[in-house]
């Protein structure tokens, strides 16, 4: 029977954690001052085509300027009381799609 060791070793590493995601990064640029409880990745097509409630597109008309393939992210966002799910793109005013504390998914936020 032969034992094969294996050694791995940390080289540069911090205990700060793993770099944000992409989505993060959009989210805590857009809402600097609140907490960033989620943020999931997502397109300027995805977000206007979310639907909120039955033949509600809320954010049909976000960025106009915008291609839809632009990356953007879902942020879930807390701030003293306040709780909201908002739209972040690069650049760009974000858009707050719902306000209430709605439980993060990672496909956006999922209104009846």
């Amino acid at each position: 029977m032969r034992l094969v060791v294996v050694a791995l070793l940390a080289v540069g590493c911090t205990s700060a954690g793993p770099a944000p995601s992409e989505a993060e990064r959009l989210c805590r640029a857009a809402y600097p001052d609140a907490e960033v409880t989620a943020a999931y990745d997502t397109t300027v097509e995805d977000v206007r085509a979310r639907r909120a409630g039955p033949g509600q597109t809320p954010a049909a008309g976000a960025w106009p300027g915008t291609a839809g393939t632009t990356r953007a992210a879902w942020c879930w966002v807390t701030e003293n009381d306040d709780k909201w799910v908002a739209a972040a793109v690069e650049g760009e005013e974000p858009f707050v799609f719902v306000r209430g504390n709605l439980p993060p998914t990672s496909g956006g936020p999922q209104v009846p």
